[in-house]
């Protein structure tokens, strides 16, 4: 066996060992059940990602993190399904955001509303000052730059990002630039996803859940 067959075979190691204590993390029995999900072809829903999600190789980072964006977007959507059911016009005044000094107008539907309208609606309103509101996003860049089908081109751009996260490290972060904080945010989402920390994912996902479900369960009372 090579230097490098060796190498490779260790890392795999590595990686199945570490897939063995996530499935062990603390927190991993919150997320096993979505029984307070009232209904139930959500519920399944969530199940179903849930399963998939655990059932994810080892060396599968990124699709890990697909489950666990598609169980955050689904309770998302649920949560402002069930809030704004029959309220349209509170709907598209609560999701207009403004971008560059522009207004852009809400909409009535739930699932016209993009992932990341409803994702800082909701950091807003529930994250302030949290540092989930990141880790979600983190999980979104992952899930993001996978359905791009031009991993060549990707990597080029990763690469670019790091080597500009790194001098915006060395910069204290209160006298940062606004296009210095977000190449910082961009940064630390490709590392996450460069790091494949199936641990970090699965708190993010236990963290949303324990911030929702109140509210949805608030809701569906």
């Amino acid at each position: 066996m090579s230097n490098n067959e060796l190498e490779n075979k260790v890392k795999n190691l590595e990686s199945m060992l570490f897939r063995v204590i996530d499935f062990m993390a603390i927190g991993a029995d919150k997320i096993n059940s979505y029984m307070f999900i009232n209904e139930e072809i959500v519920r399944r829903e969530l199940e179903l990602d849930f399963i998939m999600m655990e059932r994810t190789m080892a060396s599968n980072f990124t699709g890990y993190c697909n489950h666990i964006f598609f169980q955050i977007e689904n309770l998302f959507n649920y949560y402002y399904y069930i809030r704004f059911l029959n309220k349209g016009p509170e709907a598209i005044t609560y999701f207009t955001t403004v971008i560059d000094g522009k207004s852009i107008p809400g909409k009535e539907r739930v699932s016209d509303i993009s992932f990341s309208t409803k994702s800082i609606q909701f950091s807003k309103e529930f994250l302030n000052g949290k540092s989930l509101n990141f880790e979600i996003q983190k999980i979104a860049y992952v899930r993001n730059s996978s359905i791009h089908k031009n991993p060549v081109d990707i990597i080029s751009k990763e690469e670019a990002i790091l080597k500009e996260y790194e001098r915006v490290k060395l910069i204290d972060k209160t006298n940062r630039t606004k296009e210095e904080k977000k190449a910082y945010q961009k940064g630390t989402e490709v590392e996450f996803k460069r790091g494949g920390r199936f641990d970090l994912a699965k708190k993010n996902l236990v963290d949303f859940i324990e911030v929702i479900k109140p509210l949805i369960e608030n809701l569906q009372q």
